[in-house]
């Protein structure tokens, strides 16, 4: 077959194909027929040293033109599912940024709100003292107790924003060493005992005798009994009780278990209690609010630590019990083993044999 005559049928074959694809797709997928007839060009198959479709001419002067077509109507519906799957997934992740976004824009609400509090009872206590309004010693002392428990509330509602962020990407670094469980526990009962009290809430502490050491980093294990606590304090109606125990659990693990007679979680939140940006209560509920990063935080902490973290309903009334472990024994050094990847990648599609 003359060599002009070849080329015309060949583009004239491949005109055919890309006209039929247009007439059947929908108006709004038209721009991906333009792609690939551009990757095309792009990659000269339409003309290369002259030749237009080489490959189809060359098909076509041995007789196969039905083999030729077939494969590259495989190839250009192939191309169609892959560009169809790539505007599903840019679907996907553009509703799952929307989504971020306004959870994001959710934790800033509550941040800024659940500030205000502690704020506003720092602000009161210097106003008192720069009016000369605190006389009594006494009362004195118990107000800037109130206020440095305040900060402290501040600034560990801070970190975890903070915190949360870096353990996730990878960048926060724990620092594991031997200390005392109970005197972590007594730290953070002097900072929250004032915020059980202003809130009208009895705050009971009780830490079993001869525990050994845990083996855990002491600043994040205090942020985890923070949130704990505070949750509860927080869902707790004034005249309620919140009881922290320190105990030995199992073989190599201590425990801490935070029990309440507040507010409860519904049944339906306790199975993404511990998820990002949860939250367990009616976010325009006044009385219940929170920035929905604690606990998750706090389950990231824990397990980095090598303990588990959980919650059950507090047995013969309303309320809440959650509780966490951390090891006591320093963890084995940790050896070089590569771990296979669980995702299995999808076998590649192969060409029509003919």
């Amino acid at each position: 077959m003359p060599i002009a005559i070849r080329h015309t049928l060949s583009i004239t074959l491949l005109t055919f194909a890309v006209v039929a694809i247009v007439v059947s797709a929908r108006p709004d997928d038209v721009w991906w027929v333009a792609s690939i007839v551009a990757m095309l060009v792009g990659s000269g198959a339409w003309l290369v040293h002259g030749r237009a479709l080489g490959a189809l001419s060359e098909h076509l002067g041995e007789g196969r033109p039905t083999r030729t077509m077939t494969h590259m109507f495989w190839h250009v519906d192939r191309l169609r599912r892959d560009v169809s799957d790539a505007n599903s997934r840019a679907s996907f992740l553009e509703r799952s940024l929307v989504e971020e976004r306004e959870l994001l824009q959710g934790v800033v609400d509550n941040t800024v709100h659940e500030l205000r509090t502690p704020l506003t009872t720092v602000l009161a206590t210097i106003e008192m003292a720069r009016s000369g309004m605190l006389e009594d010693p006494i009362d004195t002392d118990e107000l800037f107790r109130h206020a440095h428990s305040a900060c402290h509330h501040m600034l560990f509602m801070i970190n975890d924003l903070l915190d949360a962020s870096a353990l996730r990407s990878g960048v926060l670094r724990l620092e594991p060493r031997r200390v005392s469980l109970s005197a972590v526990a007594a730290n953070a009962e002097g900072v929250l005992q004032p915020i059980a009290q202003v809130s009208g809430i009895e705050l009971r502490f009780q830490c079993e005798q001869g525990l050994a050491p845990m083996w855990a980093d002491e600043m994040r294990t205090m942020q985890v009994l923070f949130n704990l606590v505070g949750n509860a304090i927080k869902y707790s109606e004034p005249g309620g009780h919140v009881d922290v125990s320190v105990d030995r659990f199992a073989e190599g693990l201590l425990r801490v278990e935070v029990r309440d007679d507040g507010l409860g979680v519904p049944e339906d939140k306790r199975s993404n209690l511990f998820g990002r940006f949860a939250r367990v209560h009616d976010p325009n509920d006044s009385t219940a609010s929170g920035t929905g990063i604690g606990l998750n935080f706090s389950k990231m902490l824990v397990e980095r630590m090598g303990g588990e973290i959980g919650y059950r309903p507090r047995e013969g009334g309303p309320g809440s019990v959650f509780w966490f472990t951390v090891p006591t024994a320093e963890p084995p050094a940790a050896v070089g083993v590569a771990l296979e990847s669980s995702r299995a990648e999808p076998a590649p599609e192969r060409e029509p044999s003919g």
